[in-house]
């Protein structure tokens, strides 16, 4: 299979499992936004937004570490070593977090103690076994626990919503994570792969020699994303937390379409890494990669206005507002990100913490700032400034591995395109916005058409 047939394979394969649960996520936000105040709402998202921050440390990065050795594994036993190992520093870890949770909680009267706890060792253990799977290249069962795993938090949310309020979300996330679980344990039998006596020093110190310096990029991921929001309740309070999470959940679609391509994309880029041709083949991705986010998010803008109209609730609506400017960050972001599937390629894992760690002091600088004077769109000027100026660094640092180059006059149409999405969004009432998005969805069916054909009838053929 050449190497564009194959990412076209995979890609259909992380959309079916990852996009197709993800859009069920947003049956939900009615049921959020009917049941749950602003703060409770908001209450909730600081919880869970701690979950990116201590996972990494805690986890050594060990789920990331495992499918990048796998990919590189020549046999049976070698899986076996890198599994073994990869589960013994991932035990460790959390045996680790359990030591310090404990005399945490005690002290400071945490609300959620167990829920918490649950939600994050099961959370991290379902993500764990998922990059296992995607190491042993069972790609549709990977897709198979993204649908599992939302069809239960879906469930759990519409019964449990009303009863327990925002607790349904940390509850519903748990009880998606053990079914996840349990099914790629009997799937692959897992348990056949472990052996204490596969435990070696030597390949503990190489895993942990590429997932340390993932550490301290991952942190900085938070706060490049997230520690802004913690600035925005000590300034604001969680009322304005709850709408701007709220709001996040629409650029966070786009981000999910993102990383559907970049699953298929990462895995790729590592196989052809030593690609003679490697310069051109990945320059070309990333162009078609950028026009696409550009032209979805055009798409999505007034898609989600036609959203807000018929499905939120009133308390909500505020955060209307506030939705285009994310859609610029994530833009920026999306591109970065893309570049940053080299170091991951090229194992130079060190590089991506500098790039992030200069975005994260932006982002934490411009947020103390610009919040105490212009509140919420004070943290999201801040997301643009820093993603974009991630864009900047991380092209610089990754050009110095792998030379990527864009011809930035393809990307007039598109941005030209979004700018109109963005005034009709602005200007004009949902009907419009639905008839302008019908017009849209056209104008994207004739510009992709071919790559659409193409994935047509590779689903007919499948």
């Amino acid at each position: 299979m050449d190497r564009n047939r194959k990412l076209l394979k995979n890609t259909i394969i992380y959309f079916i499992g990852t996009f197709g649960s993800k859009i069920l996520v947003f049956f939900l936000l009615p049921l959020y936004s009917k049941y749950l105040s602003t703060d409770q709402f908001g209450t909730v998202n600081l919880v869970t937004n701690l979950v990116p921050l201590i996972g990494p440390i805690f986890t050594l990065q060990v789920t990331e570490t495992i499918f990048r050795f796998m990919c590189t594994a020549k046999n049976e036993q070698e899986k076996k070593e890198y599994i073994s190992n990869s589960f013994f520093l991932f035990l460790f870890g959390i045996g680790i977090f359990i030591i310090c949770y404990i005399p945490i909680v005690l002290v400071t009267k945490f609300e959620y103690t167990v829920l918490f706890a649950l939600y994050f060792i099961f959370n991290y253990l379902a993500l764990y076994l998922q990059q296992v799977l995607r190491g042993l290249q069972k790609n549709l069962d990977y897709s198979i626990t993204g649908i599992i795993s939302t069809i239960t938090q879906l469930l759990i949310n519409i019964i449990f919503i009303t009863k327990i309020h925002e607790r349904s979300i940390l509850l519903a996330t748990f009880a998606g994570s053990v079914i996840v679980i349990i099914y790629i344990l009997l799937r692959i039998q897992f348990f056949k792969f472990i052996n204490l006596k596969l435990v070696s020093k030597k390949i503990i110190k190489e895993m942990l020699k590429y997932s340390v310096p993932l550490i301290p990029n991952q942190v900085s991921w938070w706060l490049n994303g997230i520690a802004g929001i913690y600035i925005l309740e000590y300034f604001v309070g969680t009322d304005a937390t709850g709408i701007i999470s709220f709001a996040n959940k629409f650029p966070t679609l786009l981000a999910t379409i993102n990383g559907i391509f970049l699953l298929a994309w990462t895995e790729n880029s590592i196989y052809e890494y030593s690609s003679s041709d490697k310069s051109e083949y990945y320059s070309k991705n990333l162009q078609f990669f950028t026009i696409f986010v550009i032209m979805i998010s055009a798409f999505l803008l007034p898609a989600i206005k036609v959203y807000y109209g018929i499905c939120i609730d009133e308390k909500f609506l505020s955060s209307l507002q506030y939705i285009p400017l994310m859609f610029v960050s994530m833009i920026f972001n999306a591109s970065a990100t893309f570049q940053g599937s080299v170091y991951t390629a090229s194992m130079k894992t060190k590089d991506a913490f500098s790039t992030t760690i200069i975005a994260a002091v932006v982002n934490v600088i411009c947020s103390i700032i610009l919040i105490p004077i212009l509140k919420i769109y004070g943290f999201i000027l801040s997301n643009v400034i820093s993603y974009f100026v991630f864009y900047i660094v991380r092209k610089i640092s990754v050009n110095k591995i792998v030379k990527l180059k864009e011809n930035y006059i393809i990307y007039i149409f598109p941005l030209i395109f979004f700018i109109v999405s963005w005034i009709v969004y602005e200007k004009f009432n949902y009907i419009i916005n639905f008839i302008y998005d019908i017009v849209a969805f056209m104008i994207i069916l004739i510009i992709f058409r071919e790559k659409i054909k193409q994935v047509t009838l590779k689903i007919i053929k499948k």
